[in-house]
């Protein structure tokens, strides 16, 4: 069945366009790239149809032209839908019809193609999208001594779970009044739709974490140099950096003192029987009294900020509240070993 279609944004043009980004009925969206015939058509483009998250992906240089037409999919669920149009049938309102079409091999782009390679200046607002590029704020780690590949990966997920962290709490610091009701209700749903028992409820609450980072915040690796010394630069929010580092530097400094505080909440949450239970208790004023008391000490000596807006987002819960610090600190523990041993440096 066809469907009406206008285009969004040119994205190469070379003589004339190329490769389009299309808006048609029903909310969908697709990519439409200048093919060399179809019967029945003077100026023929060969679209496939993209979720917003696959064309985010495409976007910021994480699958190339190719795959985006080859394996469209979301959430492992097959999206293959191909359609054609002839460019030279745009309507001078700018619409026109996308028809169904023969798939053949010939149609789709070389490999290889991905967004730097785009020839024309584009609004992503028309996508619903934001650019990664709009955050050039680039954060170094020099590297020395001898690494394995899996340490690499080790490294680059600790680095990864504690930016995200800090990225959460640091927005909160500067928000509006509204943003920050409406951020905060937001977190809260992160901070307390997790069990937080142990294992693989820690591993999905950071990776949530992750993808309450603003598109254009992320993580991106600029650069890699792996070399005696070396160095890793990414690029992401400067003030979240900026409170990485701080961590780093105070876990380094105050390592014994931060150790005995997490020990501390270790312990009081052993004799309540609380460190793997299910969070649906807020214990006595008691406990709550002293999980706050270690959870603000262990907070103040790795330079964890913002505890107050974890407590809120935590739903005023010092169970909840505890249990998250204490993972932040297991994560920064874990990073600052490579510094400790001299492999990494700020």
């Amino acid at each position: 069945m066809k469907r009406k279609a206008k285009i969004n944004n040119i994205l190469i043009f070379i003589d004339e366009p190329q490769l389009l980004t299309i808006s048609a009925s029903r909310n969908t969206s697709w990519l439409g790239i200048a093919v060399e015939k179809i019967e029945g058509m003077s100026e023929p483009f060969f679209c496939v149809r993209v979720t917003k998250n696959s064309l985010q992906k495409y976007f910021d240089g994480k699958v190339d032209l190719w795959g985006i037409f080859k394996y469209p999919s979301q959430n492992g669920k097959d999206m293959r839908e191909y359609m054609a149009f002839d460019f030279s049938e745009i309507s001078n309102n700018g619409h026109f019809y996308l028809n169904p079409v023969s798939i053949k091999e010939d149609y789709f782009p070389s490999k290889g193609i991905f967004s730097k390679h785009h020839t024309e200046e584009i609004d992503l607002s028309l996508e619903g999208l934001q650019s990664q590029s709009d955050n050039d704020d680039e954060y170094t780690v020099n590297i020395d001594g001898s690494w394995d590949l899996s340490e690499f990966s080790f490294f680059g997920n600790k680095v990864s779970s504690v930016y995200s962290f800090l990225h959460c709490i640091r927005t909160l610091e500067h928000a509006n009044d509204d943003v920050r009701a409406k951020a905060i209700e937001n977190l809260k749903k992160t901070f307390t739709n997790h069990s937080l028992e142990g294992g693989f409820s820690y591993v999905n609450f950071y990776r949530d974490l992750q993808y309450n980072v603003p598109a254009n915040d992320r993580l991106e690796v600029r650069e890699i140099k792996y070399a005696s010394p070396g160095h890793i630069k990414i690029c992401g929010q400067g003030a979240a950096f900026d409170d990485l580092a701080d961590s780093i530097r105070d876990m380094c400094d105050n390592y014994y003192l931060a150790r005995n505080s997490y020990t501390s909440l270790i312990r009081i949450m052993k004799n309540h029987n609380i460190l793997n239970s299910k969070l649906d208790l807020k214990g006595s004023l008691a406990l709550q009294g002293e999980l706050s008391k270690y959870t603000e000490e262990l907070c103040q000596n790795i330079s964890l900020n913002g505890l107050e807006d974890i407590y809120k987002s935590s739903d005023n819960n010092w169970i909840i509240t505890a249990k998250i610090v204490m993972s932040f600190y297991r994560r920064i523990r874990d990073l600052t070993e490579f510094y400790r041993e001299g492999r990494a440096k700020l």
